[in-house]
């Protein structure tokens, strides 16, 4: 029967900065690449949930991101069944490379009379899906290809087991004339190529249980030199390693598997780590971590929407969340005035301001300022005078991952607790409105400036917090007051600030009362909590 195709991109959220980066299924033998969308790709092979061998792996899927911690899965692009000369079974390390619009995705696997081939498919996207060339590529014999395409658009493909081979590519991607066969200390499989400052860079796996070394040439060709051990093996566990090493937004990265979700060799997981170079273009020993590397920033005004003011000097967008800020790239129109006089401010979701910028001296195309990390959801561009603001492009670059508000564990042991105040308004606002959770009710007193609200709760509670949320701003004093036999000041505190906790020492009373000691007006409080540790 024929497999029907299901395309569906699936955002996956690790842990922030945690490796493995993929944990909802079973992946190994990355392949990176960074496309002229400026994203990151990879494209591992895919290990059963119940896998016992490496002899089940019928399907690749393809992942992509923008920061090297949110990842999206653009589902299944290539299964054996779509594969007419192949058996079942072994779908095993694949590579992808592009060249005039297409995109060619190399993948090994085991033709009908079970021999180790490569072939190739084709699409138009670099998500897929792929259409199959129908045949496998002459001469291939082995497993695990890598596709390295030079500066000049000249292909190759490497690929090999316990000997590496090559060819120089056509122009079809496909075809070549002939087979270079390489000798390399302690070649076992999984060969990559890449290229930094003229060097070439040919590293792979030493065999089980062993470590990635690598070689360096002048050419894609040879002659290669011996330079040692880039990762170890002891780390990553399992019978195999496979990697890619790859540069994006200016730095060097180390794409690999292990079996820290599993530990069975055969349900491998992706990961990612950094790749530094000595002075000398040596590489430094990789790392291995567990915390992964940290989120690439990125544009976060990228399609977001805007809004200017009615006097045409000042610009706002709403990222939607608060996000960590790292810099502020403005482009301002062709043609225009310069941009100067202005400033840049940055507000959180509670619309207060957390960073602001003055600019007096006119701007560069493109203005860069630096936010040094801020957190915030809106960026405002505002002229200090009456001139039109023509702005080409706004890059707001920081973490894609929006910073959550903290989940407060505490326990508020005000709601619905039964109460009684020194005066209230009317039966519209009982005192009971200040302790039913609900934000939209209120307790308002008769107007006496310094009122009060009472909670008995009938024996002995502990509270180390409280928060206010007032219908307007009106108190400017007030005390947490705690009864044990007389009444006493527990925590004595100045103009609340609505919705946010006030923490102090613990104290233990049965009656706890909130006194306002200095208002404007008649106190009006939309709700009253008070803290207390939760119960384990």
């Amino acid at each position: 029967m024929k497999r029907l195709k299901v395309f569906l991109a699936v955002m996956v959220l690790p842990s922030f900065g945690a490796n493995p980066i993929i944990t909802h299924m079973f992946t190994a033998d990355p392949s990176a690449h960074v496309w002229e969308d400026g994203k990151m790709w990879i494209y591992p092979s895919h290990d059963q949930d119940n896998a016992k061998s490496y002899n089940s792996m019928n399907g690749h899927h393809v992942f992509s991101s923008e920061d090297l911690v949110t990842w999206t899965d653009h589902g299944q692009i290539m299964h054996t069944d779509d594969i007419s000369w192949a058996r079942s079974g072994h779908l095993w390390a694949p590579d992808c490379a592009y060249k005039d619009g297409t995109y060619y995705y190399y993948y090994p696997v085991r033709d009908k009379e079970n021999k180790n081939r490569i072939g190739v498919a084709t699409s138009s996207s670099p998500a897929g899906p792929f259409t199959d060339s129908g045949s496998f590529i002459a001469e291939t014999d082995e497993i695990d290809p890598a596709c390295f395409v030079d500066d000049d658009g000249q292909a190759y493909l490497y690929w090999g087991g316990h000997h590496l081979r090559f060819v120089t590519l056509n122009d079809d991607m496909k075809s070549h004339s002939g087979v270079t066969h390489v000798e390399l200390p302690n070649f076992y499989e999984g060969p990559w190529m890449h290229k930094r400052n003229g060097i070439y860079y040919l590293s792979y796996a030493t065999g089980v249980k062993k470590p990635i070394a690598y070689c360096t040439s002048p050419s894609p060709t040879g002659p290669f030199t011996y330079r040692g051990v880039l990762m170890d093996a002891e780390v990553t566990g399992g019978a195999t390693n496979h990697h890619s090493i790859v540069k994006y937004k200016g730095r060097w990265y180390i794409f690999y598997h292990n079996i820290a979700l599993s530990d069975i060799s055969c349900r491998r997981s992706v990961c990612v780590d950094y790749l530094y170079y000595n002075e000398d273009g040596t590489i430094k020993k990789v790392v291995q971590t567990k915390e992964s590397v940290a989120p690439v920033p990125y544009n976060l005004a990228l399609n977001k929407s805007a809004t200017q003011s009615s006097t045409a000097s000042g610009w706002q967008m709403d990222l939607g969340a608060d996000y960590i800020i790292n810099d502020i790239n403005i482009l301002n129109q062709t043609g225009a005035a310069g941009l100067s006089a202005y400033t840049i401010s940055v507000l959180n979701s509670h619309q207060a301001e957390v960073w602001s910028c003055h600019q007096a001296a006119g701007a560069e195309r493109p203005a860069t300022v630096s936010v040094g990390g801020a957190v915030g959801r809106t960026v405002k561009i505002q002229l200090a005078g009456t001139n039109a603001l023509s702005l080409a492009e706004v890059e707001v670059m920081g973490s894609s991952i929006p910073v959550l508000p903290e989940v407060d564990t505490d326990l508020n042991i005000a709601l619905n607790q039964s109460a009684r105040a020194s005066s209230t308004h009317s039966s519209r606002y009982s005192v009971d409105k200040a302790f039913d959770g609900d934000q939209s009710t209120r307790w308002a007193s008769t107007g006496e400036l310094t009122p009060w609200i009472e909670m008995d709760f009938g024996s002995a509670v502990t509270v180390h917090g409280v928060k206010i949320v007032e219908y307007r701003d009106r108190i400017r004093s007030y005390e947490i007051q705690v009864f044990n036999g007389d009444w006493e000041t527990a925590f004595a505190g100045g103009n609340p600030s609505s919705n946010k906790k006030v923490v102090f020492p613990v104290v233990t009373g049965s009656k706890f009362r909130l006194q306002v000691t200095e208002a404007t007006d008649g106190p009006t409080i939309k709700e009253l909590e008070l803290y207390a540790e939760p119960t384990p």
